[in-house]
């Protein structure tokens, strides 16, 4: 299992389980999911963090990872117990 294309999860819910600020929190997590053999898809997505007083906010691109809504929970789980608190989405 790996990451796949949208279509591959044809006629199958899926979930926003991780937004991914770089490159090393995005290979991290696609890691996990490897090892966990679960199928994933990626998306490039804006967001927006808030810097301060002269610059309130930016707009970035994260890395956004899809998995089947049945396995979210799972997924959310596993990137806790290894210290990927801040990129997971709860769309609940």
């Amino acid at each position: 299992m790996a990451q796949i294309e949208f279509e591959d999860f044809e006629n199958k819910e899926i979930e926003r389980v991780f937004m991914a600020g770089n490159q090393e929190e995005a290979m991290r997590v696609e890691e996990l999911l490897n090892d966990e053999e679960i199928d994933y898809a990626i998306a490039l997505e804006p967001f927006t963090t808030v810097m301060g007083l002269i610059m309130p906010t930016s707009q970035k691109q994260g890395i956004t990872f899809y998995v089947i809504a049945g396995q979210s929970d799972y997924c959310r789980n596993i990137f806790k117990s290894n210290g990927l608190k801040a990129g997971i989405i709860n769309d609940d």
